[in-house]
């Protein structure tokens, strides 16, 4: 299989069969931090990456990475998709395209010993299906990239475009702050100015949905929420 084309920032570790990208990655993190190491399964029913990260700050900061690689995703999958889909984000994690889910990120991190600490590591990863499922109408909520393409598509090229888009976004995230991040998801926040319900990782809260702040929390309902409040887990179950 033809492997993807990455821009130098990254080092490319390809895998495959049943092993987890995601699982893998955070193998590395636990031993050895490699900054920029992408962990690329070769299937082609699934799309399955990740990316180890050696963090530089604190962990509300940090876990801004994941807003980052969201709207990358964004960025990327639209590439793919027919131009008629419109796409939009849910926070934190979820690429919707036309109202169903597309793609979900992942993300775990080592804990912090204590508040104000850098964590050690920091992984994001995607697992999601590429062509439509033998029984149609089995997940009637999401998308295939191949059904919202309207044709097939090569992982190779959709892993590289999410590089690049990835590290176009972190340069300009490490250069201009997160403001520039919090305007474009809110071009594309799913349910802005509407009343929805959120819970995820223990947290919960209703209200009509604001949009992003400057430091990456959702405004709903009058309150703040900040990724750091969630647990790890609640963000790195497959899709």
């Amino acid at each position: 299989m033809v492997k993807p084309v990455l821009p130098p920032a990254y080092d490319l570790l390809v895998i495959a069969g049943e092993r987890d990208a995601f699982d893998r990655a955070c193998e590395f993190a636990r031993t050895s931090v490699e900054d920029g190491l992408l962990v690329w399964n070769e299937r082609r029913d699934r799309l399955q990456m990740a990316v180890l990260l050696e963090p530089e700050a604190a962990l509300p900061i940090t876990l801004q990475a994941l807003s980052v690689f969201v709207l990358a995703l964004g960025d990327a999958l639209g590439g793919f998709t027919a131009p008629a889909l419109p796409l939009a984000l849910r926070w934190p994690n979820i690429v919707l395209v036309d109202g169903m889910e597309l793609a979900r990120a992942r993300c775990t991190w080592a804990e912090p010993a204590a508040a104000g600490d850098i964590p050690a590591w920091l992984v994001l990863g995607l697992d999601m299906p590429l062509h439509e499922p033998p029984e149609p109408g089995r997940e009637p909520d999401r998308w295939t990239l191949e059904g919202a393409a309207g044709g097939s598509v090569a992982p190779a090229e959709i892993v590289a475009q999410i590089g690049r888009h990835f590290l176009l976004w972190t340069d300009r995230w490490q250069r201009e702050g997160f403001a520039p991040i919090a305007r474009a998801w809110n071009q594309r926040l799913d349910g802005k100015g509407r009343v929805q319900t959120f819970e995820l990782g223990g947290v919960a809260a209703a209200g009509i949905v604001e949009g992003i702040d400057n430091e990456g929390r959702l405004l709903i309902g009058g309150r703040r929420l900040g990724l750091y409040e969630l647990q790890p887990q609640s963000l790195s179950r497959p899709c």
